[in-house]
C-alpha cells in the first residue's frame, strides 16, 4: 500500500510539470495537423506550470515571476493555417471586440505590437479585482494571455504581460 501511495504521489508531481527557466526558448505547443510550433522565449528567471488537462487540441499554462501577477496562456490551433488578426477588416475587428466585451465595465481596444501584429486588449479594473487579457489570432493559432489580480494592476504587472506576449512565437 505504501508503494502505491508513493507511486501515485510521484505521478501527481510529474503531472503538474512545474519548471523554472532562465533565458531559455521552449516549445509550449505543437499543432499535430501542420507541425507548426509555438515557442516561449523570455529572459531572466520565470516559472511555467502546465495545466494537467491540456491535450493535443490546446495547451494552457501559467507563467509567473516573483513580484508580479502571473499570466495564464491558452493556445489552440484553428482550422485555417496562417490566419492572422492583421488580415481582418476593421468591421470584423469591431465585431470581435463587441463579442469579447464581458460587460459595460470592459475597456476593449485593438492594439498593435512593436512588430506590427494586431491584438485585442481587454481590461476590467477595480479596487476589488482586475483582469487584463490580450487576445490574438496569429499564424493559425488562437492565443489568449490573461492576468488576474486582487486590486489594481501595477506597471510591473502590465510589463510582465507584455513580456509574455512578445515571448510567444510561431515557428
Amino acid at each position: 500500500m505504501k508503494r502505491l501511495i508513493a507511486l501515485f504521489t510521484a505521478m501527481m508531481m510529474l503531472a503538474l510539470c512545474v519548471c523554472a527557466v532562465a533565458e531559455d526558448k521552449i516549445t509550449v505547443f505543437t499543432d499535430e495537423a501542420t507541425g507548426a510550433k509555438v515557442t516561449l522565449e523570455m529572459q531572466g528567471e520565470y516559472y511555467i506550470e502546465f495545466d494537467q488537462h491540456s491535450g493535443t487540441e490546446y495547451v494552457q499554462f501559467d507563467v509567473s515571476r516573483d513580484g508580479v501577477a502571473p499570466v495564464t496562456v491558452m493556445i489552440s490551433a484553428i482550422d485555417a493555417e496562417g490566419v492572422n488578426m492583421n488580415d481582418m477588416t476593421e468591421e470584423q475587428l469591431q465585431q470581435l471586440c463587441n463579442y469579447l466585451a464581458v460587460d459595460e465595465d470592459s475597456v476593449v481596444t485593438v492594439e498593435e505590437t512593436e512588430s506590427g501584429n494586431k491584438y485585442i486588449n481587454i481590461l476590467i479594473a477595480s479596487e476589488e479585482g482586475s483582469i487584463q487579457e490580450r487576445y490574438t489570432v496569429f499564424e493559425g493559432f488562437d492565443m489568449s494571455r490573461v492576468q488576474f489580480k486582487e486590486g489594481l494592476f501595477t506597471e510591473e504587472d502590465t510589463a510582465f504581460l507584455s513580456e509574455v506576449q512578445s515571448g510567444l512565437w510561431v515557428e
